[in-house]
């Protein structure tokens, strides 16, 4: 086939979409081949593949080719639905199991509403389950004896849920923390280069002395402003004064081989050391485990309370063993549930 009539096919799975409309087998293999040359080969369809194909095949193929456009073919591709890697079985349990669970919500609300509880929130979703589980009140009457059993299954899901829950707001907070972690790690790299960059031009002893030379600083700026507070009293003042002068002649003898640009660099190297300091210790495992601990102590109390709750509902009965109990149960009386059958 010519280039042009065949641009549209993309890939097999439209050719795929054009076997439907071809009139054999045999006529579509003859155009995937014709595909492959064009889409393989190293140039156009060759004139006598092309010939393989009756006149009438040819035009039909040229027309269907015309008329499916490349979006209609990614539509259809799209709507195929995605496969299950559940078996029937399975899901027709988990089916089944729903309703039941679904009849279970009905009569628990009907009973809420017939002692007086009748709230429209309430109303609006009895209504909701009832067109969700049209069969409710059969399913009940067929389940009979292991009505109450069931309920207390349904109870025991519900419970365990809860515990899911808790479980992922747990698995939330540590994958948060992970990531809170390696963020700090980032930084902390960084914050090692800049304090590089702002202690390289000093000496191994200048080093030694920097926060005792912002710790003198900030005392001294301490004490002028108190002098320069006005209710300071005489004593007050000359007490102030003898300890600015011992400061400053300690701030002589720490600076005293510093020229004016390592002064100004002094502040700025021990302000990067002291967020380094903080951010490596937020990276040290106690720091890390007491966060956990701290931020999911609620959910983990929450859980430990749903598993106790779960351990009562569950010490005499197994909601699993009960769920495939009413599979079988409704399975027989299938004739009698059309909306289930359905």
């Amino acid at each position: 086939l010519p280039t042009w009539k065949l641009e549209v096919v993309n890939d097999v799975f439209e050719l795929a979409s054009l076997a439907t409309r071809m009139p054999c087998l045999g006529d579509f293999l003859l155009v995937v081949q014709a595909f492959e040359s064009c889409s393989l080969g190293s140039g156009a369809c060759n004139e006598h593949e092309v010939e393989n194909l009756e006149d009438r095949q040819v035009t039909d193929l040229e027309v269907t080719l015309l008329q499916t456009s490349p979006s209609r073919l990614l539509e259809v591709r799209k709507v195929q639905p995605p496969k299950d890697t559940k078996d029937n079985a399975t899901l027709k349990e988990e089916f089944v199991w729903s309703q039941v669970t679904n009849a279970v919500h009905i009569d628990n609300i009907k009973e809420m509403i017939d002692t007086g509880d009748v709230k429209e929130s309430l109303v609006a979703e009895l209504r909701q389950l009832e067109k969700e589980c049209p069969d409710a009140e059969e399913i009940k009457n067929q389940i009979g004896d292991l009505w109450t059993d069931v309920q207390e299954s349904v109870q025991a899901d519900a419970i365990q849920e809860k515990m899911e829950v808790q479980l992922k707001m747990i698995e939330n907070v540590k994958e948060k923390l992970q990531q809170d972690a390696e963020a700090s790690a980032v930084r902390l790299k960084g914050l090692q280069k800049d304090y590089e960059v702002a202690t390289k031009d000093f000496s191994k002893d200048q080093l030694k002395r920097l926060f005792d030379i912002v710790q003198i600083r900030e005392e001294m700026s301490s004490v002028k402003q108190a002098m320069e507070a006005e209710n300071l009293g005489a004593l007050d003042m000359q007490n102030s004064q003898d300890k600015y002068q011992k400061d400053e002649e300690k701030w002589m003898e720490l600076t005293k081989d510093m020229n004016d640009r390592q002064l100004q660099q002094v502040f700025k190297a021990v302000t990067i050391h002291k967020t380094l300091d903080a951010v490596e210790h937020t990276l040290t495992k106690e720091h890390q485990e007491e966060l956990l601990k701290s931020q999911t102590m609620s959910a983990h109390t929450q859980y430990d309370k749903l598993n106790e709750e779960y351990s009562r509902f569950t010490a005499n009965l197994n909601p699993k063993s009960v769920e495939k109990e009413c599979t079988k149960i409704l399975d027989k009386a299938m004739k009698d549930l059309p909306g289930l059958q359905e």
